[in-house]
């Protein structure tokens, strides 16, 4: 885990398309494994990141889509979320949903100290 400057998301409709350099903010990266310890396939999964003052972040990640996972297989997607530079990240939570993409099956939280470092929720 670790912070960069980075140029403020601006894209539209995809604010992870574009970024205004003029405008920089911190970016939070972390690399998340998922395992699929389940017996079928996972669907959709995404990774909601909150700030220090409890506000949802931009959140964007470096994969092309979002992998489903099958049983006993794994996948590592580096996640993104960009804060104001007076607040850091917070709370990352993980949601995975079934194969379907109709129900959350798993959620995950990960909490961090202003440096970036693991910290109990």
């Amino acid at each position: 885990m670790r912070y960069e400057t980075w140029g403020r998301p601006v894209g539209d409709p995809n604010p992870c398309s574009a970024f205004n350099n003029g405008d920089p903010v911190r970016k939070f990266n972390v690399n998340v494994v998922l395992t699929n310890n389940g017996s079928t396939t996972s669907g959709f999964w995404y990774v909601d990141a909150y700030d220090s003052n409890g506000a949802l972040l931009v959140t964007c990640f470096y994969v092309y889509g979002y992998p489903s996972v099958p049983p006993g297989a794994s996948v590592a997607v580096t996640w993104a979320a960009f804060t104001n530079n007076d607040t850091w990240v917070r709370k990352y939570v993980t949601s995975v949903y079934d194969e379907n993409n109709e129900n959350i099956i798993a959620t995950f939280t990960q909490c961090f100290g202003g440096a970036g470092e693991l910290t109990g929720c």
